[in-house]
């Protein structure tokens, strides 16, 4: 009965021991922080969709659908805040599709 409980405090002081190092191993992780700053932005009308109704001969100015074109210039900036180095860092959606999607093909800006 001795040596069991000897065997069990062997063991059980071996993984106290081995737990900082599981830890500082795949435990901790970098911090990183990003910061978007927004330069500037701007919109610019392409044209009416071809999706209005158009079957009266005219568009109802408060049912008109329009298409814009739409930019924004900014900074990304990413930085570290641990002492630990962050390798191979990627950038991805909270969701599984982008936060801006194109649901009808636009036409070609007019050159």
């Amino acid at each position: 009965m001795e040596i069991l409980i000897g065997i069990i405090g062997l063991v059980l002081t071996i993984l106290i021991a081995l737990i900082p190092y599981f830890k500082k191993k795949y435990g901790d992780r970098p911090k990183l922080e990003i910061e978007i700053n927004m330069e500037s932005g701007s919109s610019l009308p392409i044209g009416l969709s071809h999706k209005n109704d158009t079957s009266n001969g005219y568009i109802e100015i408060v049912d008109v659908i329009q298409i814009f074109e739409v930019q924004w210039k900014m900074n990304l900036r990413i930085r570290n805040f641990s002492d630990l180095a962050a390798y191979y860092t990627k950038l991805s959606y909270m969701t599984d599709s982008p936060m801006f999607t194109a649901l009808d093909k636009l036409p070609n800006k007019p050159t």
